[in-house]
């Protein structure tokens, strides 16, 4: 099962680096990124798959096995990591962050919810998952609100 939570996607640097007010294109695709790890090798993510269909690249220059793990490393470097705009906004809170208007029409990004078929029908794991949908579907209601689009359906994660 998954739950929706759509975001647009933004970059995220270190608070004093001077392009942090926003990239142009060409400095976007100049810049050393910092990318999470892909999840297998014939996969590329959301943003790599979209800048291939537009036949440019980024410079991957860091790649990191958690997303949790990128926003620390940032930190007093030149190095860019897009990523979804709630997930930056709460780093640019508690860190010397900045966030940044991607310079690309990147398309949204989907989260998904997955568990081990063990837990599938545990009560405390349907209660928990649902939770979560529910809390991705306020999100997404709100953002769409928020960025006057229609609301997004949410497909509830399968019990």
């Amino acid at each position: 099962g998954y739950m929706a939570n759509l975001c647009w996607v933004t970059g995220l640097m270190n608070r004093n680096d001077a392009r942090a007010g926003g990239l142009t294109r060409e400095q976007y695709l100049a810049a050393r990124h910092l990318v999470p790890l892909p999840y297998s090798q014939s996969q590329r993510g959301v943003v790599d798959t979209y800048l291939a269909s537009q036949r440019v690249a980024r410079d991957a220059r860091v790649v990191v096995p958690y997303f949790e793990l990128a926003p620390h490393l940032l930190v007093n470097t030149d190095l860019v990591f897009t990523t979804g705009r709630h997930f930056a906004a709460h780093f640019a809170r508690t860190m010397p962050l900045a966030i940044s208007t991607a310079p690309f029409d990147f398309p949204r990004m989907r989260f998904y919810q997955l568990w081990h078929e063990r837990s599938h029908h545990a009560p405390a794991h349907r209660w928990f998952r649902k939770l979560l949908s529910d809390a991705a579907s306020r999100v997404a209601q709100t953002q769409a609100a928020q960025d006057g689009a229609l609301p997004v359906k949410d497909t509830p994660a399968s019990d």
